[in-house]
């Protein structure tokens, strides 16, 4: 393996056999080494924007053929986290979808793909995501066998308390209180902030304390019978998992 220094470099190929002698060179081809870095992207600026998207702007990078993009929640972004946006632009736009501070840095690559060290870092504070929220205590679509007591919290810098809703099965429902009865529930949380930004999250769960009831029909228990019978088969529950029907030890398709 050749590792020449930066520039351009000519190469060509011949072959030569075991007594020395060497046939004719391919045509020459030439390749361009180049193992330096852009330099790192200047007058980075960060803000939201009209549109309620953070926008990230910066000067062009001599040698530069795309730039690179990071962010984090955290100061001192290491640049071995994925980049969450690549582009040959000198700007980007994201809408985040919660709040909180937010730190961005960019870097320039070149094109055999060489990357800058990472340009100052910038932050910004955002506020124009809609509330947080959390369901806890049922999860949607699971059945229970007994009483459950969902929670919820909704988290936002802006939040406004007064705008905090949960409904369940479309009545008013009180953080904690436990849900006894049998039957299907559906439950939503709402929310909003000072900005009017919405938010609402919906799950649905069942109580159901009852085993599945049998009915079979077509036969009577204890009965000869000197023709062809047709055996029906109903089975009933709030939520119906899983049925098998067997006929002397083997699977049996009812009628």
């Amino acid at each position: 393996m050749d590792t020449p220094g930066d520039g351009t470099h000519t190469y060509a190929v011949s072959a030569i056999d075991a007594a020395g002698n060497e046939g004719s060179r391919t045509i020459a081809a030439s390749v361009v080494a180049d193992s330096s870095s852009p330099q790192p992207p200047v007058d980075v600026a960060v803000s939201v924007d009209a549109l309620e998207q953070v926008f990230i702007i910066w000067s062009p990078t001599q040698e530069a053929l795309t730039y690179r993009v990071y962010r984090s929640t955290a100061q001192g972004i290491q640049l071995s986290t994925i980049p969450f946006l690549e582009t040959t632009e000198t700007f980007a736009s994201e809408r985040l979808t919660s709040d909180g501070t937010y730190y961005y840095v960019v870097t320039a690559l070149d094109a055999v793909g060489n990357e800058s060290a990472p340009s100052v870092e910038n932050s910004v504070f955002y506020d124009k995501a809609a509330p947080g929220i959390t369901i806890s205590g049922v999860e949607d679509g699971k059945a229970y066998p007994s009483a459950v007591s969902p929670v919820y919290t909704v988290v936002d810098t802006n939040l406004n308390p007064a705008s905090i809703a949960a409904l369940l099965n479309g009545a008013p429902f009180n953080y904690g209180t436990p849900v006894m009865g049998e039957g299907e529930y559906t439950l939503t949380i709402s929310a909003s902030d000072t900005g009017n930004h919405n938010a609402s999250k919906t799950l649905g769960f069942a109580i159901d304390k009852t085993s599945p009831t049998i009915a079979i029909s077509g036969v009577s228990g204890g009965m000869i019978y000197h023709s062809p019978v047709s055996i029906q088969v109903t089975c009933s529950d709030l939520r119906p998992y899983s049925t098998s029907y067997l006929l002397n030890g083997e699977t049996y398709t009812p009628g």
